[in-house]
């Protein structure tokens, strides 16, 4: 229906993102913070090696990837602390990942 209507908010649209990552063979998480759920993305893409900013968990690099705001890039800025971070989920496992290292690099 996100894609037929052109709508949805950020639960609708972070689960089709994270489908097509999916598709692709791109390791992607879920990350929820109050009110509101994005998807982290590990990409190994030599146009990205730039960019310095991500979130680190368990200290490998993940971008984020914001599906609700307009024209987002590929590593967007984190808009929230870490402490504000309630779960990362892998959603093809419907769990919650390990997590013994979490990290924000601008």
């Amino acid at each position: 229906m996100t894609i037929k209507k052109n709508f949805g908010d950020c639960d609708d649209k972070s689960n089709l993102l994270i489908s097509l990552l999916h598709e692709l063979g791109i390791q992607s998480y879920f990350v929820l913070v109050p009110h509101h759920i994005f998807v982290v993305a590990k990409i190994h893409d030599i146009h990205l090696q730039h960019l310095i900013s991500g979130l680190y968990i368990n200290r490998e690099k993940y971008y984020i990837l914001e599906s609700t705001a307009k024209d987002s890039a590929v590593g967007f800025p984190l808009h929230y602390s870490i402490d504000q971070i309630q779960a990362i989920i892998d959603p093809f496992k419907n769990k919650k990942i390990n997590i013994e290292h979490l990290e924000w690099r601008r």
